[in-house]
């Protein structure tokens, strides 16, 4: 049973989350309950307070407060006073529970997190299964025992990998050190758990295989396009041959589409990476906060090795790159930040082949 109390203050969260008769009815009924608030207004000079009050306490005296506040809860979570009572709603489940062991102790199954869709496990596995090949292991200096600089990238194109600029800024205007540059693709734990693959290597492009618009020439075969780490840090980078033409486990290796998509915080997120230049790794947790205009602070796993990874939403959209991490989160760029950029050059995507980026 309900202290006074917290009799009262929940009456005070109902009424303030719910102030129209209407708005009342929808909760009753979402409840399941047994009746319809139009019955404790029925009588004549009966003010919404006072059938507010009358309702708690028909629904106590029926076992069935649990339910209803939990589909008050549904109908409207932003409430910070009605969040209050619901947060008292698991000991007193318990007390219920203790009294009426007869009773279920709250509902077998609920909806919790809102705006988080149930998925396909065969079509999410398998699309992941495909999506992991886009990613590789970029080794900046693979003849060193050193793996400092070791990163993650992915194809954006059958030729082309994107990764932070910080990453490339190592070798980014220097032909000796990107001569030793390595992308390492199919880096990972055997699907028995037991043996690693060693990969597939590429290179980057040493000359040009389509020519950039004239006037916007890259200094070197290898650069695409770029932005600086102080704004949206990512590198296109083109390889020697292409590597999402390759066939792999029988299919085509493929690349992966960058999505314009924005973030609300709580959303799931994942990261394709290569943390301590391990084989390659997906790490789960939620986005913490957008921060505009092209930044996401997410709460996801991450290590050196990780800078450059995709960052992918609970439907496996590409939607932001790894930026590196902060004291008590991980950073990402956004995509639709990174795509609005290379809208305003067209004609040099065009040129390059890769106008498929903002299509």
């Amino acid at each position: 049973m309900q202290t006074g109390s917290l009799k009262q203050t929940t009456r005070e969260a109902l009424l303030d989350a719910f102030r129209r008769p209407g708005e009342m009815s929808i909760v009753v009924s979402n409840a399941g309950l047994k009746t319809s608030f139009t019955n404790f207004l029925a009588v004549p000079g009966t003010t919404y307070e006072e059938a507010v009050f009358n309702l708690l306490e028909w629904v106590e005296s029926q076992s069935q407060l649990i339910p209803f506040l939990q589909a008050a809860g549904q109908e409207n979570d932003g409430n910070p006073k009605l969040r209050v009572v619901l947060s008292k709603l698991e000991p007193l489940e318990k007390q219920y529970h203790a009294l009426r062991p007869d009773l279920p102790l709250g509902e077998a199954e609920r909806i919790v997190l809102k705006g988080v869709a149930f998925e396909a496990a065969a079509v999410w596995l398998a699309q992941l299964t495909r999506m992991r090949r886009a990613g590789c292991r970029v080794e900046p200096q693979p003849q060193a025992e050193s793996i400092a600089g070791y990163s993650t990238g992915y194809l954006v194109a059958p030729d082309v990998v994107m990764t932070n600029f910080h990453v490339a800024q190592a070798f980014w205007d220097n032909p000796a050190k990107t001569k030793r540059v390595k992308l390492r693709f199919d880096f990972e734990t055997e699907a028995t758990g037991v043996g690693v693959s060693k990969g597939t290597e590429h290179t980057l492009a040493l000359e040009w295989l389509a020519k950039p618009a004239t006037g916007d020439e890259p200094k070197h075969p290898w650069q695409c396009l770029s932005s600086p780490v102080a704004d949206l840090d990512f590198a296109l980078l083109r390889l020697a041959k292409s590597a999402g033409d390759e066939t792999v486990d029988g299919s085509t290796r493929g690349f992966l589409q960058l999505t314009a998509r924005a973030f609300n915080a709580t959303d799931p997120i994942l990261i394709l990476q290569h943390p301590a230049a391990a084989p390659l790794k997906v790490s789960f947790g939620a986005v913490e906060e957008p921060v505009p205009p092209n930044r996401v602070l997410y709460k996801v796993n991450t290590e050196g090795g990780s800078s450059g990874s995709p960052c992918l939403t609970q439907d496996l959209k590409v939607s932001a790159i790894h930026h590196y991490g902060l004291v008590t989160n991980n950073r990402g760029v956004t995509h639709e930040a990174i795509l609005s950029h290379l809208a305003g050059r067209r004609e040099q995507l065009k040129a390059l082949g890769l106008e498929h980026l903002i299509a």
